[in-house]
């Protein structure tokens, strides 16, 4: 368990609050991704500075979380290393962090190391569209005592639609 300066707690505080927030009724997670090539054009945010004000405008209408990305995982899509990963994400996410320190923050990635920068630098949750593939993903989450949605993909992004 992580105790730096009370991270674990301010966290799971948020996260319990912020479910109770609209309690009985769906909760909106903005998608923002710090990437060109993403699925969605309509997520893709190609500065820090976009993303960032992305997300406060997506708080500022309603929504619960922010899910923050780096990678793009479409069907074709090129695999990007971890360390860019997280030179994208991190600074989202502690940009994020400073202006709403009550917002709720997922980190959206695969690998377990980007995982845990973007909880170190604020994230609440972790949405790993690999479903856990990284055996050291439920390592990291657990480490931090953070929330996770578990998704499924076939195969990588460059052969899911392979046969």
């Amino acid at each position: 368990m992580v105790t730096d300066s009370g991270v674990s707690q301010s966290r799971r505080k948020r996260i319990v609050d912020g479910l109770k927030q609209n309690d009985g009724f769906p909760h909106i997670m903005g998608i923002i991704n710090v990437t060109s090539d993403s699925f969605y054009e309509g997520s893709r945010s190609l500065s820090s500075e976009d993303a960032i004000e992305r997300a406060l405008a997506m708080w500022a209408s309603g929504a619960t979380w922010v899910d923050i990305g780096g990678e793009s995982t479409r069907p074709g899509a090129a695999r990007v290393d971890e360390e860019s990963e997280i030179q994208r994400v991190v600074p989202v996410i502690k940009a994020l962090r400073k202006a709403n320190p009550e917002g709720l923050i997922s980190i959206d990635t695969r690998h377990a190391s980007v995982a845990r920068e973007g909880l170190k630098a604020g994230a609440d949750m972790v949405n790993d569209v690999s479903g856990l593939r990284d055996k050291a993903m439920i390592e990291t989450v657990l480490e931090w005592e953070a929330a996770i949605c578990i998704m499924h993909m076939q195969g990588e992004p460059g052969t899911m639609q392979t046969k």
